[in-house]
């Protein structure tokens, strides 16, 4: 078990060599040496002799309110953070032309990432996509032709419109009316609002490791109390994690009424639903069976914006295949 979710209320603390949460559910022990990342949602409470233990076998400690938005994070860390990071990543946003190449970078991954995840699902018999992936296809050209940030938000809302219009083509149970964030008025819209926010939750966890500064972004607009770097750096993830994996579960049917509490326009998951959302969203972020997991890529991608500020390597995002 790498890694372990904890429900809300519950109480951590060691005793031997095992991790025990107590909750309204009862009492259950987990070894440490398995453990690589806890996630704990909600209020809660950890005890400083857990927390040092944790320190020294390197294990992660996140905390997430309810609705899956990252607060903070006890990550064990050998190194001091570096100001000549922070300079250069400066230096990077203040020259127009180098912010938006990067930003192009960002948008044009997540656009090619959207097109290999309806090639995938192309290959594997799925018809009507066509219409999609030529209109991905085309927005992947207003990318490129881009003259400054709005046009390539532009290009990529496009990307997003065709994508979401061959969800039901792929999942009818994940047909998507329109996409309404705050409040979101079905479980579609739900479940890929709380992805979302697991995914930029899991980015600042990343960037974290590094020396980047969270607030400095290339993509999305800085601004107070706002780590929108963390927004950018999940951009390109989005498709692989977001999209394909809600995709998967509506097909499965694994989502179900006992997920959500609903009223009319109003749509929200339950306590049930955070913790298995939850569940699915760090199996898939955890899974190993490639050269990497979705975790390390994240990773791999922050500290390619590291070096780039650094002047000793270019930015180079992920792009899924599908």
């Amino acid at each position: 078990m790498d890694t372990v979710i904890v429900p809300r209320d519950a109480r951590l603390n060691r005793h031997e060599n095992a991790l025990v949460v107590t909750s309204d559910t009862g009492r259950k022990a987990i070894p440490l040496n398995g453990i690589k990342h806890v996630i704990c949602m909600g209020d809660g409470s950890i005890s400083i002799r857990l927390l040092k233990d944790m320190g020294r076998r390197g294990i992660r400690f996140t905390v997430l309110d309810a609705g899956g938005r990252f607060l903070g994070a006890f990550e064990p860390e050998d190194e001091t953070p570096s100001g000549r990071v922070r300079i250069g990543q400066a230096g990077l946003f203040l020259d127009d032309m180098e912010r938006l190449r990067i930003a192009k970078a960002i948008v044009g991954a997540q656009v090619k990432s959207m097109r290999g995840l309806l090639q995938r699902y192309r290959r594997n018999g799925t018809t009507g996509i066509e219409p999609a992936l030529d209109g991905v296809d085309a927005a992947l050209g207003m990318v490129n032709a881009a003259a400054g940030i709005n046009a390539l938000m532009g290009a990529e809302g496009q990307a997003r419109a065709f994508l979401h219009d061959a969800f039901e083509v792929i999942s009818p149970e994940a047909k998507l009316e329109r996409r309404i964030r705050r409040p979101p008025p079905d479980p579609v819209n739900c479940l890929m609002s709380f992805f979302n926010m697991l995914l930029y939750s899991a980015c600042a966890n990343e960037l974290a490791k590094t020396h980047l500064d969270r607030s400095i972004s290339f993509l999305h607009a800085p601004g107070l109390n706002r780590r929108s770097l963390s927004i950018d750096m999940a951009e390109t993830f989005r498709p692989v994690l977001s999209d394909a994996l809600l995709l998967s579960m509506f097909r499965r049917g694994w989502p179900d009424a006992s997920w959500f509490d609903s009223k009319p326009g109003v749509c929200l998951l339950n306590e049930k639903g955070r913790i298995r959302a939850t569940e699915h969203f760090w199996s898939r972020i955890e899974d190993s069976s490639g050269a990497l997991t979705f975790r390390e890529a994240i990773h791999r991608q922050c500290l390619s914006l590291e070096r780039e500020s650094l002047g000793v390597g270019r930015f180079k995002p992920f792009v899924w295949r599908g």
